[in-house]
């Protein structure tokens, strides 16, 4: 699916929602690959933004939450636990 912003989705659909798995390029570069739920980003899954920073681990209903890794684009990271983003 391409979207009118010029975003990118390519995975499953249920009821036309994204649901299983997935890949989004949003129109401002950011890069998410993995798990959806109804609609929102929820599972395990990959985010990288257009400047590099890269998040791997779990997210719920379209933030990071439990655990994952943060790489930051500056060389910093950050590996635990994660809540409501």
């Amino acid at each position: 699916m391409v979207y009118m912003d010029g975003a990118i989705y390519e995975g499953y659909y249920l009821k036309d929602k994204r649901h299983r798995e997935g890949r989004n390029i949003n129109c401002d570069g950011d890069m998410y690959l993995g798990q959806y739920m109804h609609g929102k980003v929820h599972g395990t899954g990959n985010w990288q933004s257009k400047n590099g920073t890269k998040y791997t681990g779990n997210f719920v209903a379209d933030e990071f939450e439990g655990m994952g890794e943060m790489n930051f684009a500056d060389g910093g990271s950050y590996i635990g636990e994660w809540k409501g983003g």
